[in-house]
């Protein structure tokens, strides 16, 4: 799937389904096991930071917050090990892309930082103009290539789809499929 498509604005199908009764996230992949691994294993604090930050100037992109948005929200915090940010309400303030500390993020974390963006933007289903430009500025900032971000995009959009589970699972599972593959040698 290409989220840059020529087009204001593009609806999704939504990866909303709280209700599942399997922790497993390996049921819906068949031929790519999971490592047992939670994201705040693999990523940095600054990082975990990083990836809320992103989400959060992601939700506000076109102007509102929308329950999805929230609850992705306060999932992605759990998640990440970081639900403090959520206790400030830090996360549902409008946060500016610029702040982002690109410099501080590990090659690793960048790619968390833009799947857990593109995540956010496809939370409420629709993928505005404002939050595709978001992105592509995300990309310019994180410096990751076009091969890289398409890559990044259909996996988040793949995976959310085939894994089993609510935001929780599918979320984490994202997050360490990628971020192993981006450690995984060229």
């Amino acid at each position: 799937m290409r989220l840059g498509v020529g087009c204001d604005m593009l609806v999704i199908p939504t990866f909303k389904s709280e209700s599942s009764g399997s922790d497993d996230m390996r049921t819906g992949l068949d031929a790519e096991p999971m490592m047992d691994l939670k994201p705040s294993e693999v990523l940095s604090l600054t990082d975990r930071a990083a990836c809320l930050h992103a989400m959060s100037c992601v939700a506000w992109a076109d102007g509102t917050l929308h329950v999805d948005e929230v609850t992705v929200a306060r999932t992605a915090a759990q998640v990440l090990g970081v639900a403090d940010a959520l206790r400030s309400e830090r996360l549902l303030r409008r946060q500016r892309l610029r702040r982002l500390p690109a410099h501080a993020i590990s090659p690793e974390g960048r790619v968390a930082v833009y799947a857990s963006a593109v995540w956010m933007a496809l939370a409420d289903g629709v993928l505005d103009r404002r939050e595709r430009d978001l992105l592509r500025a995300l990309q310019r900032i994180l410096e990751l290539g076009e091969e890289e971000r398409v890559r990044v995009e259909d996996n988040v959009y793949a995976l959310g789809v085939r894994f089993v589970g609510g935001w929780r699972e599918r979320y984490a599972g994202i997050l360490v499929h990628l971020v192993a593959e981006a450690g995984e040698p060229s």
